[in-house]
């Protein structure tokens, strides 16, 4: 039986906002309750008081555009968020703020069809199943994101040192991939075993967990201590633990005879662009190319890539069909075209194409698979993420067939657990875990300092 949600909707369109207000709720599950309001303020005492288990939120608004305003809303409140906006451009940057998913606003209120309505419906029922992380406000120095009540440089540098993502990533990398992860990596793959998802990377959830907390309002105002200061004091002794853990761990070296890794290769959809941006901003360079097949519309992917390159340390692109695959390099799909690769006598190549939707889908993660499979064979590095469906279990089983190392993201992280499920039930998959750990074992998988 499916539990009613708790809906808020945020437009300042009182015509738009009144009709998904009254017109949504047929849509969505028995016992469901709608709140609305009119800018990010109201929005904000709503939150407060209306306890939403998911937002449908609008972009251009006064005051605060919904975009700064889920930035600094998941700061302190992990609440899931489906974004609208009649510009599609904005997609990309809506969900690399931290929104669920985004949906295309019809140009007026009379087409506010059933189809349009049942499918902002599902989109939010998908959202409110995800489990959301505080996510610390960066302070934007852009005209365009700029704010009058930008805290002290002091307090800027604490959240930035102790709270970015890109430092937890960093401290993954550095603890888990050179030592605990290698070891583990080394147990699963030679002896052939399935281990528990997640099992060796405990550590660093309980700093997941730590940050999800909510501080509470009294404590914030009363406490003589700056919340900042006293929660980095925290974050620090979490991480010198994780560090004496990390010491600690049995560490078991590769055989030397262990083959090198010369394509990483990753498929991913429903919620796929926020896994794939804590992913790939968290990789360090030296690394073999990554190719990418992530479920996006047409040029959404070129503005995706542009975005995720903004972000990370290697140089991510768009695919352009017979491109040679570089190192330090990823190549995302062009939503619309199969993505294929390719070994010529100058190296390996990129094919894309359309072509008929394999799984109902176009690109698709199985395409791409079943190329490194035969092309790279033992070579290569599979990684499956969030999705919905089966797509890329199939070919992800054909590469752990031709000898390649075949990661899968756990459950617990998952938007949607389809794709990696599948591809677990299949076999495909030799070792699953969380989402943070992911860049930090595809490191010291294909690090030849193992």
């Amino acid at each position: 039986m499916n539990k009613g949600l708790r809906v808020l909707i945020v437009d300042d369109s009182m015509v738009f906002r009144e009709t998904l207000f009254n017109e949504l709720e047929r849509f969505l599950p028995a016992g469901s309750i709608l709140d609305k309001a009119d800018d990010p303020f109201s929005a904000r005492d709503k939150i407060l008081e209306f306890k939403p288990d998911v937002m449908l939120l609008d972009v251009e608004m006064p005051k605060m555009d919904g975009i700064e305003f889920l930035r600094r809303l998941l700061a302190q409140y992990p609440l899931p968020t489906v974004v609208m906006s009649a510009d599609s451009d904005y997609c990309t940057e809506a969900l690399m703020a931290g929104a669920c998913d985004f949906v295309t606003k019809p140009g007026s209120c009379r087409t506010l069809d059933d189809a349009f309505l049942s499918d902002v419906a599902l989109r939010l029922k998908i959202a409110s199943l995800r489990k959301v992380s505080l996510r610390p406000y960066d302070w934007h120095s852009g005209k365009e994101r700029q704010s009058e009540d930008v805290p002290s440089q002091g307090l800027a540098s604490i959240r930035r040192q102790f709270v970015n993502p890109k430092t937890a990533a960093d401290v993954t990398a550095m603890y888990l991939s050179k030592i605990a992860a290698t070891a583990e990596t080394t147990h699963v793959i030679t002896s052939g075993i399935k281990v528990s998802p997640g099992s060796v990377f405990t550590a660093t959830n309980r700093l997941t967990d730590m940050l999800q907390k909510k501080e509470e309002s009294s404590e914030k105002k009363n406490s003589g201590v700056n919340v900042f200061d006293r929660q980095a004091e925290e974050i620090q002794a979490a991480l010198s633990k994780v560090e004496t853990m990390a010491q600690a761990a049995p560490v078991a070296p590769l055989a030397k005879g262990n083959k090198k890794i010369s394509v990483i290769a990753i498929g991913a959809s429903t919620g796929g662009t926020v896994a794939l941006t804590k992913v790939i901003t968290a990789l360090r360079p030296p690394l073999p190319p990554i190719v990418v097949v992530q479920h996006i519309p047409a040029n959404f992917s070129r503005l995706f890539a542009e975005r995720l390159n903004e972000e990370s340390a290697l140089e991510v692109k768009e695919a352009k069909d017979g491109e040679r695959i570089e190192k330090n390099h990823v190549y995302i799909a062009p939503g619309g075209l199969h993505m294929k690769l390719n070994s010529t006598i100058t190296g390996m190549k990129l094919e894309c194409a359309p072509g008929k939707p394999v799984n109902s889908v176009c690109p698709a993660v199985d395409v791409l698979f079943e190329t490194v499979a035969e092309f790279v064979g033992d070579e290569a590095l599979g990684v499956i993420l969030t999705g919905m469906g089966r797509d890329g279990a199939d070919g992800l089983l054909k590469m752990r067939k031709a000898g390649a190392v075949t990661i899968g993201q756990d459950e617990r992280t998952c938007v949607v657990y389809g794709m990696p499920k599948a591809a677990w039930d299949a076999g495909a998959v030799q070792r699953q875990m969380p989402i943070d750990a992911i860049a930090g074992s595809i490191m010291a998988i294909a690090s030849g300092d193992k």
